[in-house]
């Protein structure tokens, strides 16, 4: 009976220890996505289908700049539960449209401390009339996030100078 304990607790040991380093080895993806709230003139929500003349979630597109061609993210595949890159939450009864900007560990600018920093640009079509750009540089590791922001050329986030600024626009 002791042999088959000693057996069970070498083997639970043993796969715990891979697990750990498979854990090492995959890159997480902590903050590579972008909150935004947006308002008409009379502060109404315009993810808000009940507002008029508001932008309608399943028309919004997601683009990224992908050597001089836009590149739509849509991703069909079954496993992918927001295949367009972005979905609405709610928080203290407000709706935000979080973007998951794109990020390649392929295509970075240059690598410092054994992390690669790259930078996306990204169109948000939220209307046939109306395009949002947004920048973002970010470091690609085991644990990615953006470093900056830019929304429509306004500087939001940058880690380096401490500025987290809620990314609020008025249509």
């Amino acid at each position: 009976m002791k042999k088959y304990i000693l057996i069970i607790i070498i083997f639970s040991l043993l796969s715990c220890e891979k697990t750990e380093i498979e854990i090492e080895n995959e890159n997480v993806y902590l903050d590579t996505g972008v909150d935004a709230i947006y308002f008409n003139s009379l502060g109404q929500n315009m993810l808000d289908s009940n507002t008029l003349g508001s932008f309608i979630f399943d028309n919004i597109k997601q683009y990224y700049l992908d050597e001089g061609k836009k590149i739509e993210i849509y991703d069909s595949t079954i496993l992918t539960e927001y295949p367009r890159d972005i979905y609405l939450h709610e928080q203290n009864d407000t709706l935000i449209l979080r973007i998951l900007t794109h990020v390649s560990s392929e295509k970075f600018l240059y690598e410092k401390d054994g992390l690669k920093y790259g930078e996306t640009i990204t169109y948000l079509k939220l209307t046939d009339e109306i395009t949002d750009t947004i920048k973002t540089e970010w470091s690609f590791g085991q644990l990615t996030t953006n470093t900056k922001i830019w929304y429509n050329g306004v500087l939001y986030q940058d880690n380096e100078n401490h500025i987290w600024n809620r990314i609020i626009i008025v249509k």
